[in-house]
């Protein structure tokens, strides 16, 4: 029995200590935004900010979780790490005006896995009605970082110019027949690649194959990044990528839908590195057909993609990337093994 005192003794002790420090923590009034995995999609996202509480909350979390991992497994439990980076961005608006501004990004990494770790770029989509100005904290999305993180990867978030943090006017609002997709989609490619020339000067990231995943819009703007043919983007993984979209006004009919599909035609002239699109059925945004249309205007104009759409999935397909990971992982896991990339979870999450 005395080994089971002194191990109760212990955790009192270092439960004390920690709880202790968060209250003279809190006691100096700091408060924190902790950052978002990406933007919201659809209408059933849920809008949270965090406060230094909370953040203080996480850490008690981590520190018990090890401690307890020390005494029962032999060995730390692996823990996540998320962070606030900020970069420079640079490029042109729908006008042609110059815009030179600072953005900031959520990164993920699983502090217990070997560095540098391979770089993955999270896209975020917009909502139907416009972008929003307040972080998104959505545990969902969140988890699917975190398992991409077990999978070896940095996962970096960067928040478009218009959004959250970054700040900035929303260029990419506009009314439904007088949005400049490409214009739009270009823009947002060039902030994505400019975040990965950022990620390449840290020396704890691997940017020598670089895996893209964009959900929506974010998605859209990949096939966007797909056209640049960056040497080191070694795979785009395109979730329900389009625009225009509104599932109340007008479900299944997204706005200048022929444009869209001559854009994306377009965009495979030039595009050289592989994709993946995943779709469903039963996507409220673009309905069932038309993202397959995208697809084949693609790759008839040579893209190297392809196409999955999954049967219905709850009531709007569009929320597959967070509400069904179980539906997408197996793919995508198989998808990035066969380019020979880090496919396998590596910490047990």
């Amino acid at each position: 029995m005395r080994p089971i005192r002194l191990l109760f003794l212990a955790t009192g002790f270092i439960a004390k200590a920690v709880f202790s420090f968060d209250s003279r923590q809190r006691s100096n009034r700091t408060t924190q935004h902790c950052a978002a995995s990406a933007i919201a999609e659809g209408r059933d996202e849920e809008v949270v900010e965090e406060s230094a509480e909370v953040a203080g909350q996480k850490i008690r979390s981590a520190i018990v979780k090890v401690f307890f991992g020390l005494f029962f497994s032999g060995h730390a439990f692996a823990a996540i790490t998320e962070i606030e980076v900020t970069y420079p961005i640079e490029f042109k608006d729908a006008t042609g005006q110059p815009i030179k501004h600072l953005a900031t990004g959520i990164l993920w990494r699983d502090d217990s896995m070997p560095t540098p770790s391979p770089l993955l770029i999270f896209a975020h989509g917009r909502t139907a009605g416009g972008g929003t100005a307040q972080w998104i904290l959505n545990t969902a999305a969140r988890k699917n970082a975190e398992w991409f993180a077990s999978l070896g990867y940095a996962v970096l978030a960067p928040v478009r110019y218009g959004y959250g943090k970054t700040g900035g006017s929303d260029i990419e609002a506009g009314t439904c027949w007088g949005v400049p997709y490409k214009v739009g989609f270009d823009a947002a490619a060039l902030q994505m690649k400019q975040a990965v020339e950022w990620a390449v000067k840290q020396p704890y990231l691997d940017t020598t194959r670089v895996v893209y995943v964009g959900q929506s819009l974010g998605g859209a703007t990949g096939i966007a990044m797909a056209a640049l043919s960056i040497p080191n983007i070694a795979a785009v993984i395109n979730f329900a990528g389009g625009a225009g979209g509104n599932p109340q006004r007008s479900p299944r009919e997204p706005c200048k839908k022929e444009e869209l599909s001559q854009i994306f035609s377009d965009y495979g002239k030039t595009a050289k590195t592989p994709m993946l699109w995943i779709y469903t059925e039963n996507d409220l945004y673009w309905g069932a057909e038309l993202p397959r249309i995208w697809f084949d205007g693609f790759v008839a104009n040579g893209g190297k993609a392809t196409f999955k759409q999954f049967s219905p999935q709850g009531f709007d397909g569009h929320t597959l990337y967070r509400n069904k990971p179980e539906v997408w992982r197996p793919l995508v896991t198989e998808y990035l093994k066969d380019l020979g990339l880090p496919s396998t979870v590596l910490t047990g999450k």
